[in-house]
């Protein structure tokens, strides 16, 4: 069941990626639909109890960020602004709190911080190479992306699930 399901979400974020490159918007039911995957593939490999405490624990990660960089923005700009309409669309946050569903909260930081670079980068090459004058970065399609190469690691290396972070420090504190 929960292979099905991995491939479900596996060809969902295709069509998310493909969308967000191709038309600069992703479908709702697109987003509902990966959403349903997501939380049954969550919910089947760890069970409920699991499963809502790293969307709780993901999610406060994810809004502190953004009320951060919204405070920022406004102190920078001296003007209130709506974060959504000026930067950061509602399908790339919605996007990012499917994805938290299944990461351990410290893997999750990192998940972020290597999507975001990886896209960050990526769109500054696109650009260096083509005449593009969209200055918006797809950060929904570089997350999918991302999250594909994820998956396609832990169906290869089982025994370092991104759900559980202890493999992660017991690396870093046998390096360290």
């Amino acid at each position: 069941m929960s292979t099905i399901l991995l491939f479900c979400s596996g060809i969902l974020l295709c069509l998310v990626a493909w969308q967000d490159f191709r038309e600069r918007a992703i479908s709702v039911w697109l987003l509902v639909l990966l959403t349903v995957s997501e939380f049954l593939y969550k919910y089947v490999q760890t069970g409920a109890e699991n499963l809502l405490l790293q969307f709780a624990q993901n999610s406060l990660i994810i809004f502190s960020q953004l009320i951060i960089i919204w405070t920022y923005t406004i102190v920078k700009n001296r003007k209130w602004i709506n974060l959504f309409r000026t930067g950061f669309g509602i399908a790339d946050l919605i996007l990012l709190l499917i994805l938290g569903i299944n990461f351990a909260p410290f893997i999750f930081v990192l998940f972020m911080l290597g999507g975001c670079v990886i896209a960050i980068s990526s769109t500054l090459i696109v650009r260096l190479f083509f005449q593009i004058t969209d200055q918006t970065v797809q950060l929904a399609g570089y997350l999918s992306i991302w999250t594909l190469l994820v998956m396609i690691l832990t169906v290869m290396f089982p025994q370092h699930q991104p759900s559980d972070d202890q493999w992660l420090f017991y690396i870093l504190n046998s390096i360290l």
